[in-house]
């Protein structure tokens, strides 16, 4: 009987697989954790060694799904401000409520939000607004520019702990010389109006309803 032949009876089936796939043979069947040989496989070879896994009922031999991204959702808030007709001089006025949610990969870290004004109403009517998380006020009041459009940084970054979410609110105080029916809505337009530690989703744009000014003071 030739070497070869005698070489190739003497393989089991295991062996006859290391042999042909290049020192593969799988652990479940000489002690060890059989996961191990998936990592660091690409390509067909991964591909090979998953259906082999498969084939022995190792649950490890299903696709290793990777590491989630971390990203930050934001929603109007199902409970949110009602549009509403407010009197000229009116301070803390709710304007609109956002929810801020993290996926699970990890903590995400707002530093800014930028706010526009999408209503008929000038930039002057209001004399500032400001954002508040449970209450407490959590950047400074400032002024829309010319554009309507205002840039509100944390006093502190804002974290939004993995998995969980975070409303935050829109208020406004009302100028005394505000124009008698102006109208306001506070809007975040586009993904990039947040400045954050990681990508913005959402169905932009997140707009709450819309306040008139009254005559009344």
């Amino acid at each position: 009987m030739g070497t070869g032949v005698l070489v190739l009876l003497l393989l089991t089936e295991p062996a006859l697989a290391t042999h042909l796939e290049g020192g593969y043979a799988p652990r479940g069947e000489r002690g060890g954790d059989p996961c191990r040989e998936l990592q660091g496989a690409r390509g067909v070879r991964r591909e090979r060694l998953e259906e082999r896994l498969r084939a022995r009922g190792i649950p490890c031999a299903s696709p290793v799904a990777a590491p989630k991204e971390p990203s930050l959702t934001v929603a109007l808030a199902a409970i949110s401000p009602v549009g509403d007709t407010v009197p000229m001089g009116a301070n803390r006025v709710p304007m609109a409520r956002f929810v801020f949610s993290a996926s699970c990969a990890r903590d995400v870290t707002v530093e800014s939000v930028l706010l526009r004004d999408r209503a008929m109403g000038l930039a002057t009517d209001t004399a500032g607004v400001w954002l508040s998380v449970e209450g407490t006020r959590v950047t400074r009041a400032q002024r829309f520019a010319g554009h309507r459009e205002v840039t509100l940084r944390f006093r502190r970054p804002l974290v939004i702990p993995a998995c969980e979410e975070v409303p935050v609110d829109v208020f406004a105080a009302i100028a005394l010389n505000a124009l008698a029916s102006g109208r306001h809505a506070i809007v975040i337009e586009q993904p990039e109006d947040l400045f954050a530690d990681a990508p913005v989703t959402g169905d932009f744009p997140l707009g709450g309803e819309i306040f008139a000014i009254s005559l009344q003071q």
